[in-house]
């Protein structure tokens, strides 16, 4: 009978040498999304800024007329917030209803011309 013994203990400098080659080519497939990983957070950076402006501008429209005074509509007003600048644009109309105006704000930035826009049926009541 022949009696043979397999040694299992520790590992061979081939799989040391297979593992250290997949750590490269993971870590290598992790460098290669980083600068789409920062153009991304540029650009949620440059929304999240507008969406304050715009939010901002819809408020203090809203509390103007609120209080009794029509302010007048913005074309293209620039605007610098750290290192970047937008672009406002508001609409203020009466449709039909009394006491009833229709707010429109628009932001841009350079990158982005559609921008964001939202809007805003504001309504004052008489006699309160």
């Amino acid at each position: 009978m022949l009696n043979i013994r397999l040694n299992n203990n520790g590992l061979t400098l081939v799989e040391s040498l297979v593992a250290v080659m997949l750590t490269g080519i993971a870590i290598l497939g992790l460098l290669s999304m980083q600068p789409l990983a920062f153009q991304t957070a540029g650009k949620a950076d440059s929304m999240t800024r507008a969406s304050g402006i715009m939010q901002r501008e819809l408020e203090t429209i809203e509390g103007s007329i609120m209080s009794g005074t029509i302010p007048a509509n913005k074309t293209n007003v620039p605007e610098i917030i750290g290192n970047a600048s937008y672009t406002i644009n508001t609409t203020i109309t009466q449709p039909t209803a009394i006491n009833s105006w229709l707010v429109r704000v628009r932001v841009t930035w350079p990158g982005n011309p559609n921008g964001l826009r939202s809007s805003i049926i504001v309504t004052r009541q008489e006699g309160f």
